[in-house]
């Protein structure tokens, strides 16, 4: 059965692109809709925030409430070239992305916003010369503020670098499609 732009929900537009997602005849399955969000995830991730492209922060893997990003190591990134370990403002610009980008799951439309308002990062060991993986998941996820816990640890080895709890502020005025229901304690 062929779709034309009638069977389809505009699921999320950003700055520069727009997210479809296309329905059969009947409604998408959580599976699928899960599927639409890690598409769209990727997009705003990988293309659309300057400062991931800039680093090389992109999108591993995505679920409602919870996120896991990949940072390449690159010697531009060291803070002290002598022992090539990782500048720690690197390792914390990750961590608020990880806990932002499981905040980014629970908007509901296009005109939704959400921004930083506090986090706080323990670092743990050194960010030696390895690529990094950081994951954030939603704790708390209320109609107006969300909160993350987030770590970051080295790809290869699975050594924790570091931990962090960030405070995001939320201004959800979309109607669309939410994965709030799905994430602890969501109270919207």
């Amino acid at each position: 059965m062929a779709m034309g732009p009638s069977d389809s929900i505009d699921l999320f537009q950003a700055g520069r692109g727009a997210f479809i997602l296309p329905l059969s005849a009947n409604f998408p399955t959580f599976a699928a809709m899960e599927d639409a969000l890690k598409k769209v995830m990727i997009q705003v991730i990988d293309e659309m925030i300057p400062v991931h492209r800039f680093l090389g922060i992109t999108l591993r893997d995505v679920k409602p409430g919870w996120a896991q990003l990949y940072l390449p190591y690159r010697p531009e990134l060291e803070g002290d070239p002598r022992s090539q370990r990782m500048h720690g403002g690197i390792i914390a610009c990750l961590l608020d992305s990880a806990g932002g980008a499981a905040a980014i799951t629970t908007l509901t439309g296009p005109d939704d916003m959400i921004s930083s308002i506090d986090i706080r990062v323990d670092y743990l060991e050194p960010a030696k010369p390895d690529h990094v993986i950081a994951e954030g998941e939603i704790v708390r996820s209320g109609s107006a503020i969300i909160v993350t816990r987030m770590k970051a640890y080295h790809e290869s080895t699975g050594e924790l670098i570091a931990e962090g709890k960030a405070v995001y502020r939320v201004k959800r005025k979309g109607n669309g499609i939410g994965f709030s229901s799905e994430i602890p304690g969501a109270d919207d």
